[in-house]
């Protein structure tokens, strides 16, 4: 369905920013616009949940392997420097807090 106004008039709810949505949801609106912006927010929380509760444990394991890779060709044993080690190893925990 697209938006019937408002400054984002015309574009399909789908393509709606979350803020906006919620705005929406807070009015008084006609079906179906009704229906479909509930249906939409709905589909939206559902896929987030969903990706939160399954991506943890393989964005870990992305990161654990990809800082095993580039740690054995940016280590100063290896060819590296040591400022290249210590952005990698910033990097590292910086994703690790994300995944918390």
């Amino acid at each position: 369905m697209r938006m019937p106004f408002g400054k984002h008039k015309g574009r399909e709810l789908r393509d709606l920013p979350n803020d906006y949505l919620a705005w929406l949801a807070d009015r008084e609106l006609r079906e179906p616009l009704r229906s479909e912006v509930e249906a939409e927010r709905a589909r939206r929380c559902y896929t987030q949940e969903t990706a939160e509760q399954y991506d943890r444990a393989v964005a870990a394991r992305i990161v654990a392997t990809g800082y095993r890779q580039l740690s054995k060709q940016l280590h100063p044993d290896a060819g590296g420097s040591h400022a290249d080690m210590l952005a990698l190893n910033a990097a590292r925990q910086y994703l690790e807090g994300r995944l918390l």
